[in-house]
């Protein structure tokens, strides 16, 4: 960790940390906040304009722990230089061409796909068509759709809202040997597709690829790759408010995918079937998944296909008492039309016990609009027993079944960390989950420090030299630690380089910045201005 005695940290531009009943909370430019615990917050107040060795004294994180502490700051973009590297480093290789549907459905949401649209047509992979299912929008989602993407094909369905039918009629107009399901409030990564079907196309008897979700005000974090199911509890996402320092890159399967990005071959909808409509919204890409694993399929993660979501964006737009219904009655259909008998009735029994705990805890509260639709929620259960039965049968009669085992799916994977909607990281975290992997980030991390000295004005009017020292010093950040140094005070901030003020003339100002650089990027004319700067150690370019 030696490499790390001469970083010099720095704050993001206008970051504010606040302390709030819950923790401490630290919101940066274009993050919603970041829950941080005592120590995490303590080791970030300190860190601002010091190095390692002037930050050990203000922080009770150990020694050997301090530098993985420093860096998971700068992974989650808390702390610069930023480690992130941005995905044009790798571009995977598709040998094949195969054509990629993607299938959009869509309810009041022009605003979603105002942004989704425009990161699908900018995607590497070469072959896409786009359909969109317009679930009885009355955002005039349709005339927008003709007047600035002709090339997207609108299918109206006129019995929703209905997630899951929507789905249905998208594949079925789709003529592509691949189905992208996609949500509107998602915006994808160049990428994305790409290492989807570099994915699909690496591994045999593929069921289908979950796309690594992450955060879209909350970029360095997890919203999911792919989901499970508990025996207690709902189901959820994979890694949901984990800082993505690469933990996943070795997964080989996950247990469910989530249609909010997964890619699925049209051969396994084909053998698998068509996603179940009664369920509306909710559990029915854990009750397709659970069926493409019973019959020997895998589902895959891909976790360089990069999509970021707006949580909670698209189904907010339904009541919470409506989506509490669903979730608790769906949930029990989807036990009932697939489990085994023997896990059924275990699994009746646990989902039982939590209800009647769910449905006290609202009570005791007074919130009798949530305890209502738990207990509306069995009754249309019990309702939809017959027609769940049936289909039952349909479902599972002489089919050859795997075992699917929700315990031992979701063993692998650490339970959520959010507070609400917020992602956490603490020295837990940091400690327990993060630090294998961030220990291997940072051991690739650049030792040469480069400072480059701008001699012109870097803000958001520049022309001619500022742009270009701006430009050149965020190309080399994606290879080393670079501090760009400027004469004049900037309304630009940077999660990539670290900006530094110099007064031109005043060699005081720039001898702290030279003593901690390695390479020294300057002008003549700065020269000129600063003779010191021929006497130095350091190399210059």
């Amino acid at each position: 960790m030696a490499k790390f005695e001469n970083i010099r940290y720095q704050h993001p531009q206008k970051c504010l940390l606040t302390l709030t009943d819950n923790g401490y909370v630290i919101y940066v430019p274009g993050s919603v906040g970041v829950v941080l615990d005592d120590a995490m917050a303590q080791l970030w107040r300190a860190a601002n304009g010091r190095s390692l060795a002037e930050i050990q004294p203000l922080t009770t994180i150990t020694p050997a722990l301090l530098p993985t502490a420093l860096a998971a700051l700068q992974k989650a973009e808390l702390l610069l230089p930023s480690l992130d590297k941005p995905s044009e480093d790798f571009v995977p290789s598709v040998v094949q061409n195969l054509l990629v549907s993607v299938v959009i459905v869509t309810r009041d949401g022009r605003h979603h796909l105002q942004e989704c649209l425009p990161s699908i047509v900018a995607q590497t992979y070469p072959n896409i068509e786009i359909i969109v299912v317009d679930d009885a929008s009355s955002d005039r989602t349709e005339p927008y759709l003709q007047a600035y993407y002709p090339q997207v094909r609108i299918l109206q369905q006129q019995d929703g809202p209905n997630f899951a039918a929507g789905c249905n009629l998208g594949v079925a107009a789709a003529k592509g040997e691949l189905i992208f399901f996609l949500n509107n409030d998602t915006i994808l990564d160049p990428h994305c597709i790409s290492e989807l079907v570099a994915a699909q196309l690496d591994c045999e008897n593929v069921g289908g690829v979950a796309a690594m979700l992450r955060f879209y005000d909350n970029r360095p974090f997890i919203n999911g790759l792919g989901t499970l199911v508990r025996r207690l509890g709902f189901g959820y996402d994979i890694g949901i408010g984990s800082l993505d320092v690469g933990q996943y890159a070795q997964v080989a399967e996950v247990p469910f995918l989530c249609f909010g990005a997964a890619l699925i071959p049209r051969a396994a909808l084909e053998q698998v079937g068509e996603v179940e409509e009664s369920y509306q919204f909710y559990y029915e890409d854990v009750d397709w998944s659970y069926r493409a694993r019973a019959r020997g399929l895998k589902l895959i993660p891909a976790p360089r296909a990069l999509v970021y979501h707006k949580f909670g964006a698209s189904t907010g737009l339904l009541a919470q008492v409506f989506k509490t219904r669903l979730a608790t009655r769906n949930r029990l259909w989807f036990v009932l039309k697939n489990f085994p008998l023997r896990e059924l009735l275990l699994q009746f029994a646990l989902y039982g016990l939590a209800d009647g705990v769910h449905l006290v805890k609202h009570l005791w509260q007074r919130d009798y609009a949530l305890a209502t639709a738990v207990a509306n929620a069995w009754l249309q259960f019990m309702a939809g027993v017959p027609g769940i039965l049936i289909t039952r049968k349909k479902t599972w009669s002489r089919v050859t079944r795997e075992p699917v085992k929700l315990s031992a799916l979701a063993r692998p994977f650490p339970l959520p960390e959010m507070l609400s909607t917020l992602p956490k990281l603490t020295l837990n975290l940091v400690e327990n989950q993060y630090r294998p992997y961030l220990e291997t980030v940072t051991s690739h991390t650049a030792n040469k420090r480069l400072l480059i000295i701008s001699p012109d004005a870097v803000n958001s009017s520049m022309g001619g030299v500022g742009i270009r020292y701006w430009e050149l010093a965020h190309q080399l950040a994606v290879e080393t630690a670079v501090t760009l140094a400027i004469p004049h005070k900037t309304d630009l901030a940077s999660t990539e380089v670290i900006l530094c003020q110099y007064r031109e003339g005043d060699a005081d100002s720039l001898r702290t910045l030279v003593a901690e650089s390695d390479i020294i990027l300057l002008s003549g004319f700065t020269v000129f201005h600063h003779p010191f700067l021929r006497q130095v150690p350091q190399y210059i370019i």
